[in-house]
C-alpha cells in the first residue's frame, strides 16, 4: 500500500489477505511500525498494527518483523574531521554502486624505504640516550 505522501507500508504477503481488504483508497488511516529506507530511497513503514479510522477495524501482527537491517558508519564530522569528501571519492554511506576502485598502489624504491628506516632508527636511538641520560 502507498500513502498520498509516498511513503510504502509493507508486510509480509501472508498477511496481504488480512491487511489489503482493511482500508479502501481514500480512507484515513492509523499505522504503527518502523521506518526505514526502501531498495530504491523511497520511505518504507514495516507495518506492526494497521487501523482504519473511519471504521475502526483493526490488525496487530503477532510475529515479530526482522531487525532493522544495520546502519552505514556516519561520516566523521565536526571540528576535528577534517574537510569533506571530494565527491567523486569514496566515503562510509557511497551507495556501492557510485565507489571508484582504489588508485594503483605506488611502490617505493627500495631505497627510500630503507632510507626512512634508517632515519627512524636513529630517532629512537637518540631517544634512548635521551632516557638513559635521565636516569643517571
Amino acid at each position: 500500500m502507498t500513502l498520498e505522501d509516498g511513503t510504502w507500508l509493507h508486510w509480509p504477503p501472508h498477511l496481504e489477505k488480512y491487511l489489503g481488504k482493511l482500508t479502501e483508497p481514500g480512507q484515513t488511516i492509523q499505522v504503527e511500525g518502523r521506518r526505514q529506507p526502501g531498495p530504491r530511497g523511497e520511505m518504507v513503514v514495516e507495518v506492526f498494527a494497521l487501523t482504519n479510522i473511519e471504521t475502526n477495524a483493526t490488525f496487530q501482527r503477532e510475529e515479530m518483523p526482522p531487525p532493522p537491517p544495520p546502519r552505514m558508519p556516519c561520516p566523521p564530522h565536526g571540528p576535528h574531521a577534517g574537510p569533506p569528501p571530494h565527491p567523486e571519492m569514496n566515503h562510509p554511506g557511497m551507495p556501492p554502486e557510485r565507489m571508484q576502485p582504489p588508485p594503483p598502489a605506488r611502490p617505493h624504491p627500495p631505497e627510500d624505504s630503507l632510507q626512512r628506516i634508517e632515519d627512524r632508527l636513529e630517532r629512537i636511538e637518540e631517544q634512548l640516550g635521551q632516557l638513559v641520560d635521565q636516569d643517571t
